[in-house]
């Protein structure tokens, strides 16, 4: 019984100090405005509608709207003009699905060794596509209704905590038809034979904005389940409607979340899944039209891709450098 008693003090006054955090912060959050694009920052994709990005190295993929498919290219971050960062419009890869899958809701990939990860948003589901020649290797579905609540300086939740978490969530999992995760962010991953990668999931349910995921490693890359619900401050104003995917820079600890609806992307900082609050805005260029995901690369380049190109450029992704 201390020992509970002793818990609950230490959460409260964790409670009441982070409580004091998010006010202080967003009275100084800081609100920019995004420049336009320039034409070597701005790709013009052979299919305009698109959902999803990853960018590895030189290899860029995109997931068009609502296909069994993906685009894959190379780039050159230090080429001269347009083309020379980007390539010509017809050397843009088509790369289909298996047969028989029909429609699908792709919002995500990331590359784990010699294997492309894609993530469907409604299914919830991820596919396994070798490099090599865009075979599919597996597709495994994710486990959602194992999550818990973050632990903080407590511990771990109670069970009590637990079970009522996983039975509010299921309710607005059910609750939400259609497109339940509009993207997905690493937060951690190794190289190591034996680790595997944690994600951040941005989410359309009600409630639960930012989902932690863990998947396993080799080939169980694409074994994943859904572990943590993340708190986030400060950021009551975006809808889960409007949400549109999520990005993570490993070397400042910054989620950026895009909102579709007020067109601008929520800047946050990450101190743990207990505690996640809002730091700033970034907002779009009037040019840019219907968001629909936000990236960020291992070099800080914030990129975001778009359901309609835009009338200038012609284009449906973007990039800038992130400042340090």
């Amino acid at each position: 019984m201390l020992g509970r008693l002793t818990r609950m003090l230490g959460n409260y006054i964790m409670l009441v100090a982070l409580a004091a955090l998010p006010r202080l912060g967003l009275a100084k959050v800081a609100s920019e405005k995004l420049s336009e694009p320039t034409p070597e920052s701005s790709l013009e994709t052979a299919i305009k509608e698109i959902s999803g990005i990853a960018v590895v190295d030189d290899k860029i993929v995109l997931l068009p709207e609502g296909k069994a498919m993906f685009l894959s290219l190379n780039w050159q971050k230090n080429g001269k003009n347009r083309e020379g960062v980007f390539g010509p419009i017809e050397h843009q890869v088509r790369r289909p699905l298996p047969a028989g899958i029909g429609e699908s809701d792709l919002v995500g990939a990331d590359l784990v060794g010699t294997r492309w990860l894609i993530l469907d948003g409604t299914e919830f589901s991820i596919r396994e596509v070798a490099t090599a020649d865009s075979s599919e290797v597996t597709k495994r579905t994710v486990a959602w209704d194992l999550i818990k609540p973050p632990a903080d300086r407590g511990g771990e939740p109670t069970r009590v905590e637990t079970a009522a978490l996983r039975a509010q969530f299921r309710k607005n999992w059910m609750r939400s038809p259609g497109r339940k995760i509009t993207g997905w962010a690493k937060r951690e991953g190794s190289g190591k034979k034996n680790d595997g990668s944690t994600y951040l999931l941005a989410t359309k349910i009600p409630g639960y904005p930012v989902l932690e995921m863990r998947c396993g490693a080799g080939d169980e890359s694409s074994s994943c389940i859904l572990t943590r619900r993340c708190f986030v401050e400060g950021a009551d104003d975006l809808k889960p409607a409007a949400m549109a995917g999520i990005g993570y820079s490993t070397k400042t600890k910054l989620v950026y979340l895009g909102d579709s609806a007020q067109r601008k992307i929520h800047v946050l900082r990450y101190d743990s899944c207990f505690h996640i609050v809002k730091v700033g805005e970034l907002k779009l260029s009037d040019k840019l039209k219907q968001l629909s995901n936000v990236y960020v690369d291992a070099g800080d380049r914030l990129w975001l891709t778009t359901r309609a190109p835009d009338d200038y450029l012609n284009g449906s992704v973007y990039y800038w450098q992130l400042k340090p």
